[in-house]
């Protein structure tokens, strides 16, 4: 059986030759240790971000990020390239939360989630940064303390994700400010009530006011439901089997955080997985997949969603 692709940084860099000696070694230096320690926890970083949650920091958010996608490339300079890198994970949402309609949230003085605003000094943090195009320029050895008070919603997030716009388009503007007010108005749907929220008129009737094609794309994202696509489940078994590990693997890299009007083909899927299980052609793109593998794509595709061959 062929060995699946490494989904953490540590198992990339073990896999590329990097000598992990170095982050022991960075243990035992104050300014270095934080991010050899991040990186040495991979694996259970991303346990934890495959459990459920409601609000998530952007401190947690980037650290999961990172262990799923950073990248060192010079090895020699692994802490410039992990610092870089860490950063860009934790920052790379400030630039669509004001224009796009994702909200950061805070903690009250009772610990209860509102929307951050204007005043709140992590808030006002970050919008200076953004202002200042100051945001690429982040580097970290570990999540600053505005990270840390910063949080996501998942319901406004999983929002955020759904809606697309063009934004090479001569409307981009307009398109861009339908998005934001169609994101919050799917929010207010999902969660009811959105505490520290202010609702203008121009939220009231978003969908009426799109242009044609961005209606359409909205009508077509509000008939598959996210909840129903990408929603996560819990499930016991007896036993785990490396096949079955790598077919849950493919069915949570292709079915977890999807965008209804871009589905994954059937046919990609089941290449992966005989890729993953040494089937067929093992995932040649010029080759037509094995039919157990077309069976498997089948069986792990939601319900919901159309075929996507």
């Amino acid at each position: 059986m062929e060995k699946k692709e490494p989904s953490t940084i540590l198992e990339r860099l073990s896999k590329e030759g990097f000598p992990l000696s170095q982050l022991y070694a960075a243990r035992g230096n104050a300014n270095s240790a934080p991010l050899a320690d991040l990186i040495l926890a991979s694996e259970q970083i991303m346990e934890q971000s495959m459990e459920p949650w409601t609000f998530k920091s952007l401190a947690q958010n980037g650290r999961e990020e990172f262990i799923r996608t950073g990248q060192i490339y010079e090895f020699d300079r692994w802490e410039r390239n992990a610092q870089r890198s860490f950063a860009e994970c934790i920052g790379r949402y400030i630039y669509y939360e004001e224009a796009e309609g994702l909200l950061f949230f805070v903690r009250d003085g009772h610990g209860k989630f509102r929307v951050a605003q204007p005043g709140d000094e992590a808030y006002d943090f970050v919008r200076r940064l953004n202002k200042e195009g100051s945001v690429s320029d982040l580097r970290f050895m570990k999540a600053p303390t505005w990270a840390e008070e910063l949080f996501l919603g998942l319901h406004n997030f999983e929002a955020y994700k759904l809606i697309w716009y063009d934004n090479s388009g001569a409307d981009c503007e307009a398109a861009k400010k339908l998005k934001s007010d169609t994101v919050i108005r799917e929010t207010l749907r999902r969660m009811g009530k959105v505490t520290g929220l202010p609702i203008t008129n121009e939220m009231v009737d978003t969908a009426s006011q799109m242009p044609g094609e961005m209606r359409r794309d909205h009508e077509a994202a509000s008939e598959t439901d996210s909840s129903d696509v990408c929603s996560t489940v819990t499930v016991t078994l007896p036993h785990m089997t490396q096949a079955l590990a790598a077919i849950f693997e493919i069915m949570r890299d292709n079915w977890t955080d999807c965008d209804p009007r871009r589905l994954p083909k059937q046919v990609n899927i089941a290449r992966e997985i005989d890729r993953a299980l040494g089937w067929g052609k093992s995932g040649d793109l010029n080759e037509d997949p094995s039919r157990n593998a077309k069976v498997v794509a089948q069986i792990i595709k939601p319900d919901v969603t159309p075929d996507t061959e």
